[in-house]
């Protein structure tokens, strides 16, 4: 079974409906996005692509916006669960 760009959105979408987050979902969804981070680096460094500086720069910046979303992502999750709402 291959992963679709959008099933993200769709798990997010269906984790906001709900009136108190479970920690379970968030938590794949920061893992999720580490691994996206991760991924993108190794594409933009291991030389696996032929891309051109551009190419490097675009998935390294890429890279850096994802990781920023899983360490606020991280960071929210941890005081949910240390207020005792998770």
């Amino acid at each position: 079974m291959s992963r679709r760009p959008d099933d993200g959105i769709v798990c997010l979408a269906l984790i906001a409906g709900y009136p108190r987050i479970p920690t379970g979902p968030a938590t794949a969804v920061i893992a999720g996005n580490a691994l996206s981070c991760a991924a993108m680096l190794l594409l933009a460094f291991s030389g696996l692509l032929p891309l051109t500086g551009l190419g490097i720069a675009f998935l390294a910046v890429g890279a850096v916006v994802v990781a920023v979303y899983a360490v606020v992502e991280f960071v929210g999750l941890r005081r949910y669960v240390r207020v005792g709402e998770g």
